[in-house]
């Protein structure tokens, strides 16, 4: 007989997992993205996951169920995100109870005693990530000085979009660009950047901004061996 898998409803978990889950409020446990997995090769930024936890699902600018801010900080008519206004910041503070936030669109950093219950993976239908008040930021950096800004854009042809996913066509002009001038392992699409990881077990070495600095439009970085992007 084929063996078939049926899917447990979010209120019969056992007790060791809603256990688990109380150890770690800062996290969204009932939205099964939250865990998605992308290719090991080219990875972008996440699409909306499906309707049935979305008020508004459009990409940049949705709403989640559990997101009750009375505003949104995403500009449909600039197609990006604005800056919160004075009341806008103010609310945030308040409601969340934040001693801190930052915006480094296109996601939302809210650091805060008291998570929301349940958590809400917007704030203003912006991206938000919770954390304790003694969370210390590790900044999204390469580990190399490779970059080199003054150097010729290698994919002039093509200004890729800050927040929209490249097409199909964008990363393979991109793929082949920097496969000509390096070893790719990985390349990250994060608007407004590109970080490219290089192979590190092929014996290869870059002199210091030897690799261009800007793709397509976007700052490129450029990470090489040691602890994997």
């Amino acid at each position: 007989m084929t063996p078939t898998a049926t899917a447990m409803p979010v209120s019969r978990h056992p007790p060791a997992i809603q256990e688990i889950r109380k150890m770690t409020p800062f996290v969204n446990f009932v939205d099964p993205s939250s865990h998605a997995k992308t290719s090991p090769s080219v990875r972008l930024m996440p699409s909306a996951p499906p309707n049935s936890v979305w008020i508004t699902s459009r990409g940049y600018g949705s709403r989640h169920v559990n997101d009750v801010a009375p505003f949104t900080l995403w500009d449909e008519g600039e197609l990006d995100f604005r800056s919160p206004t004075a009341l806008e910041r103010l609310w945030i503070i308040n409601y969340y109870g934040a001693t801190c936030v930052s915006y480094d669109y296109p996601t939302m950093t809210i650091w805060t005693p008291t998570p929301p219950n349940p958590v809400s993976l917007t704030a203003g239908c912006t991206a938000v990530i919770f954390v304790p008040p003694d969370f210390k930021e590790i900044p999204m950096m390469g580990n190399t000085v490779y970059a080199n800004p003054r150097l010729p854009d290698p994919v002039q042809s093509i200004s890729l979009s800050r927040r929209q996913n490249p097409s199909r066509d964008e990363v393979t002009a991109v793929l082949k660009a920097l496969c000509r001038v390096a070893n790719v392992h990985a390349v990250n699409f994060l608007s407004p950047f590109i970080f490219v990881e290089l192979c590190s077990n092929d014996g290869r070495s870059y002199d210091r901004h030897s690799l261009p600095g800007r793709v397509a439009g976007h700052a490129t970085i450029y990470h090489h061996g040691g602890t994997p992007f």
